[in-house]
């Protein structure tokens, strides 16, 4: 079940988080008016709900199985527990990411949207999975 839950809400939760973190620190910078950049907004969100499966269900299915692992073997499966494996998957992005010297320079709202894009859904589907388990 808790594969199930990840496998079918990680994704869109994910994308929902970096595109909103994306969206509200892009902002101030935007040559349109907040009406018009969320209008734009608007129209992307069905069909970013729907690719967010092929990019994002990997990565769910593999923090599902974590969440899962570790409830079986701890029984005091906490919240820093599932934090530590949000995090673990941001960081292990940006480590596979960052090839070139060129690109080793961290864009501060863009890590902190990768890292919300992972954190968020992580927590938010092992709030769901932990009445499951107890």
């Amino acid at each position: 079940m808790v594969l199930l839950v990840f496998a079918a809400l990680g994704p869109p939760l994910g994308w929902l988080t970096f595109s909103m973190t994306s969206f509200i620190t892009a902002l101030p910078e935007l040559p349109v008016s907040f009406g018009q950049a969320a209008t734009n907004y608007s129209v992307v969100f069905p069909v970013g709900i729907l690719m967010s499966y092929p990019v994002g269900i990997i990565p769910a299915i593999i923090a599902g199985l974590a969440v899962a692992v570790g409830q079986l073997i701890f029984r005091s499966f906490g919240i820093l527990h599932v934090i530590v494996i949000g995090v673990s998957f941001s960081v292990v992005l940006f480590a596979t990411s960052v090839s070139t010297p060129v690109q080793n320079r961290v864009d501060t709202p863009g890590a902190i949207a990768i890292v919300l894009a992972f954190l968020v859904p992580t927590v938010g589907c092992w709030l769901i999975t932990r009445r499951f388990t107890t």
